[in-house]
């Protein structure tokens, strides 16, 4: 996951962009600072102009609040819980990034008991869920098994999220999570830590109480207390001194979340928070990413992967580099370069191999066309593998499109095969393909510190 935060000053006016987030998001929440207003927040999977309250439920998704969510940020409607004029609003944003450690979705609620989710690609530490039309609940694998609690300050209940499985999380019959006939939208975290993780602890009424174990500094706590009275509360890092807000439409208040520390954060003495003899779930986030970094599209790319098969050495490596120029190729632009090169040199166990290219695309090419790129190269060298790599990277923000990169390496009797994937967005929707084939057909001894680096740049004008 990629982990965002900031403010903006409202303005009052209708499909404002926020911009200058970096990416993509799949998840952004919005609290505002002294107004009673609810938390906002929007999925990926919510139809286009509609979000949804956490704390409060109405019938359907509200608009006028988080309308899209763009390549830069997000747009918001005119409605006071978002943009009203001259108040300062806090915003968290999360995108997926490929590391297997968030994920969004929705299903349609069939009204059955022990119903499973599943699909996430990993085992969930946090999820919360919300029908359509009533507010969300949530629990953590911290929580107390099979009870699901709010972001209002409706106590906990049973029979909603009732637990995290591998690969999802199972609901029960309830309408908080699984009403018949409608729409339930999901967000779902694996702790990660120093960047999204959480925990329990049992409040002691003492003041500037420290809790820590998140890891490193967070940017943004959340936390709830099992009984009824408080409401969720929230501390973005993007607040100053001692104050901390409600999720619901309490306004926000000292004594709550104090400060954020280098470890966790530090309470007071509000029972929002720190009631002595109460249990209290947390969560927080820190600003980073825990999958490939995400680039521009005119950053030069460069990926390495530390090989730990049976032929080389743990310590060795497999560098792939290119670089993206211009963005702006149509919806399925056709581009075709192909170059190769062939060594002869017979390396040592330490010397590398390295392929290089520079194209410069300047033809016009219609919406039907393919872009593939291609290149090939023979050499003797003393190295053997026999592993399979797959390397990830995004490239941002003016194209949109996977390019699949695959360079499959012949050494006599064995064979390696590397996948590289690179999401390239938001403007080409083509598939694009770089192919790289290394033969030799003489093998000596694999060297451990062999290493392979083939090198490619490729500028689209």
């Amino acid at each position: 996951m990629q982990v965002a935060l900031g403010t903006y000053v409202g303005d009052g006016t209708s499909d404002r962009a926020i911009t200058g987030i970096g990416f993509v998001p799949d998840l952004v929440l919005i609290k505002v600072e002294g107004r009673t207003q609810n938390a906002v927040w929007k999925s990926a999977e919510m139809p286009a102009g509609r979000s949804a309250y956490l704390a409060y439920g109405v019938a359907g998704l509200v608009t006028q609040r988080i309308e899209s969510l763009d390549a830069d940020g997000f747009t918001i409607g005119n409605q006071a819980a978002v943009n009203s004029s001259g108040y300062t609003y806090h915003w968290l944003a999360i995108r997926d990034d490929g590391a297997g450690d968030f994920a969004t979705g929705s299903f349609a609620g069939d009204g059955t008991d022990d119903r499973s989710i599943t699909g996430l690609g990993f085992t969930p530490d946090m999820v919360w869920a919300q029908n359509e039309n009533m507010m969300a609940a949530w629990t953590t694998s911290d929580a107390e098994a099979g009870y699901s609690h709010f972001f209002s300050t409706t106590i906990y209940q049973q029979n909603i999220i009732q637990q995290l499985i591998s690969d999802g999380f199972e609901v029960g019959s309830s309408n908080y999570a699984n009403q018949s006939g409608e729409t339930i939208y999901w967000a779902a975290w694996k702790k990660i830590s120093g960047l999204s993780t959480g925990g329990m602890y049992t409040g002691n009424g003492v003041d500037d109480r420290s809790i820590t174990g998140f890891g490193g500094q967070p940017n943004a706590i959340l936390l709830k207390c099992e009984l009824s009275a408080p409401p969720a509360i929230w501390r973005p890092s993007t607040v100053a001194g001692d104050l901390a807000f409600a999720i619901d439409t309490t306004i926000q208040n000292s004594n709550r979340i104090q400060a954020l520390e280098s470890d966790g954060f530090q309470l007071g003495t509000s029972t929002y928070v720190n009631g002595n003899g109460w249990d209290y779930l947390w969560w927080g986030f820190a600003e980073g990413s825990s999958g490939p970094e995400q680039k521009s599209a005119s950053d030069s790319l460069s990926f390495s992967e530390s090989l730990g098969d049976r032929s080389l050495g743990g310590g060795d490596a497999l560098a792939i580099g290119e670089a993206l120029g211009d963005r702006t190729l149509g919806t399925a632009d056709s581009v075709g370069v192909g170059e190769s090169s062939d060594t002869a040199e017979a390396h040592t166990g330490s010397d590398s191999l390295t392929l290089a290219e520079s194209s410069s695309i300047t033809m016009l090419k219609t919406g039907s066309d393919a872009l593939t790129l291609g290149e090939s190269a023979s050499a003797v060298t003393t190295s053997k593998l026999s592993d399979q790599l797959q390397l990830e990277v995004d490239v941002t923000p003016r194209v949109w499109d996977r390019v699949e990169v695959t360079a499959t390496v012949f050494f006599g009797r064995i064979e390696d095969t590397v996948n590289l994937e690179v999401n390239v967005v938001p403007l080409l929707t083509d598939r694009v393909a770089l192919e790289m084939i290394v033969r030799n057909q003489s093998l000596e001894t694999a060297s451990e510190a062999a290493v392979i680096a083939p090198d490619a740049e490729v500028t689209f004008l």
